[in-house]
């Protein structure tokens, strides 16, 4: 097994003169010399079964493209070149379009067969090729794109056609035009020959000195790459899922191929076997080739083996001096690569270097969970990333990129982007929606935990580590810690509750700037015990009312939300006392949200 590839397969053998065409759901569609002509058939290369949809007929034919019901071919016959179109369902096929111009294939999108054909009349010292289309289930052809280069080496993957634009001596290009007709565009300005499209890579090859330089783009970034030079005549680029190929040339072994991963930048080698291996084609994730002299060819292929990339490196608990890290596994190899840095988050540009840090365990199996603490740290930022080599050889891509906080004391810090940190306290409620509020015990300082499932064994009074990263909650104003895990310290401890007048609660009125709230709000999200008049009261499956002591004049006071039942008799008016969290909402201002039935009491005045 190679880096970036499965290990290859025999698809066919004692072929005469094979050449795959294109790939289309699983079938590769192929032409062959067989006793009675040249034939098209399509191929499963999983199971072997094929399915002849074109026997040999008089005339030099040219495979086009295919979608699932129809075969496109330009047919060459009597002085005329004819597009056929070829019925797969009926195995009829009809004359589309008769010229004696030559026709260039295209591609074919559902029922609409692109084709290029040369103009009649000359620009400059060329023939402009425009492109049309045709309809094959209402008939005709249309003009589809006009422009003066001469037009060549077509090439196509899903909506998007690539080809080779020769405008005048020292104006060649490559360009690509989508299929639903956004207009042609330049792909680049350089006299680069055999463009292959595959997704969003773009591969051609340009002349240099006796050989070919293999280069490619990447066209959803703009980044150009030249990968490789080959001495391979013709060097024959094909871009597929997430790699480029090229045939090249070996003193010993002949013509073989290789291959390079763009997402890791790495080169790998496809054959290293005796004899030429010639007619390279790639079709989206299958790599084929045929090597042998006819009538006994063998036609081989080997399936692009994509890198699975490490997206849920996470931190699952802090403290003053280590982390503890947590990642899945994406498959079973021979190390991993931890680096930290503490100015920046881990890049592809800064990855060499950062720190790497020894001492991991060898990749386990694919889906396993993996665990490693990294200690001893100093009280700041740290940033972490992490690379997986495999078993096959292939080492994945950079994962996400982690921040995490150490604090030199308890404070949290003063930021929202994604910091991971650890929070140390007794549970004081857990909300109607899972969200577990924790405080500490002693001082000020609480937070709202929105852990990665409901839990099932932490209550309230439980002694917890709450680990998760630090957001800017689009709802609620002061500390949200999303995607926690929380762990459970074996502890109890009585919850205390702040006793405060209603115009203290949620603290001052915060002062939204950005990412950061300003304003005295310390005591949000701790359990608070306030009490005034009942105003705006509503019953569903719970209630809601507003409550205010008269220490807020002209304003309704905090907003009391509660999933449980009210208790019997309250009303407009009422004067109770009320135990909750306390919230400052984004859009609602002042909250109190009720987690534990019981917590409304009515006040006998």
């Amino acid at each position: 097994m190679h880096a970036g590839v499965l290990s290859q397969t025999v698809l066919l053998t004692k072929c005469k003169n094979i050449t795959v065409w294109q790939r289309f759901d699983r079938w590769l569609m192929v032409t062959e010399d067989q006793t009675d002509g040249r034939v098209c058939y399509f191929f499963d290369p999983v199971t072997h079964s094929r399915l002849n949809f074109k026997n040999a007929l008089p005339g030099a034919w040219i495979p086009m493209g295919s979608a699932i019901k129809w075969l496109m071919y330009v047919d060459h016959y009597q002085g005329f070149d004819r597009l056929m179109a070829h019925d797969v369902d009926w195995q009829t096929y009809h004359v589309v379009r008769e010229v004696s111009r030559n026709q260039i294939p295209c591609g074919m999108v559902g029922n609409k067969c692109f084709f290029g054909e040369y103009r009649a009349a000359m620009s400059g010292d060329h023939y402009p090729v425009d492109i049309y289309w045709a309809d094959l289930e209402r008939g005709g052809c249309y003009l589809f794109c006009a422009s003066d280069s001469d037009k060549s080496q077509f090439a196509h993957d899903g909506n998007l056609m690539v080809y080779r634009a020769y405008n005048e001596p020292g104006d060649v290009r490559i360009c690509g035009y989508y299929f639903n007709g956004t207009g042609e565009f330049e792909i680049v300005r350089r006299d680069g020959i055999e463009p292959s499209v595959c997704g969003n890579l773009v591969a051609w090859a340009e002349a240099n000195g006796s050989g070919w330089n293999i280069v490619a783009k990447d066209l959803s970034t703009g980044e150009l790459r030249t990968i490789t030079y080959t001495t391979a005549n013709p060097p024959r680029p094909e871009a597929g899922k997430g790699a480029i190929f090229w045939q090249a040339s070996s003193s010993t072994t002949g013509l073989d191929i290789y291959g390079y991963d763009w997402a890791t930048g790495t080169q790998f080698t496809v054959t290293s076997a005796s004899g030429n291996q010639t007619r390279l084609r790639v079709c989206n994730d299958l790599v084929t080739w045929v090597s042998g002299l006819s009538p006994s060819e063998i036609l081989y292929g080997a399936y692009i083996a994509s890198p699975s990339q490490i997206t849920d490196l996470r931190a699952s608990a802090i403290t003053d001096s280590s982390v503890y890290l947590t990642w899945t596994s994406v498959g079973a190899g021979t190390s991993y690569d931890l680096r930290m840095r503490t100015d920046a988050p881990i890049t592809t540009d800064n990855w060499a270097t950062s720190t790497p840090i020894n001492g991991l365990p060898a990749p386990g199996a694919a889906g396993q969970t993996e665990k490693f603490i990294t200690q001893p740290l100093s009280p700041e930022y740290h940033y972490f990333a992490l690379k997986a080599t495999l078993s096959s050889g292939v080492t994945t891509p950079l994962s996400n990129s982690i921040c995490v906080y150490i604090p030199e004391h308890l404070e949290l810090p003063n930021t929202c982007d994604g910091v991971y940190v650890s929070f140390t306290g007794v549970v004081s409620g857990i909300g109607s929606d899972g969200a577990v509020y924790c405080q500490r015990d002693t001082g000020v300082g609480a937070v709202r935990a929105v852990p990665l499932a409901v839990p099932t064994s932490v209550g309230i009074g439980d002694n917890v580590i709450v680990t998760g990263k630090l957001i800017r909650d689009d709802g609620l104003c002061g500390p949200v810690l999303a995607g926690c895990e929380i762990t459970p310290l074996g502890s109890t401890a009585p919850v205390r509750c702040l006793a405060m007048s209603n115009k203290c609660v949620g603290g001052a009125v915060s002062i939204v700037d950005g990412n950061h709230e300003s304003g005295p709000l310390a005591n949000l999200f701790a359990l608070t015990k306030t009490w005034g008049r009942v105003s705006g009261f509503s019953k569903g499956i719970g209630c809601s009312f507003y409550i205010n002591d008269g220490s807020i004049s002209g304003e309704p006071g905090a907003h009391v939300i509660c999933p449980y039942a009210p208790p019997t008799g309250l009303t407009d008016g009422s004067f109770v006392v009320v135990e909750g969290i306390q919230r400052v909402s984004r859009s609602d201002g002042r909250e109190i949200e009720v987690v534990r039935p019981g917590a409304i009491a009515l006040y006998a005045e």
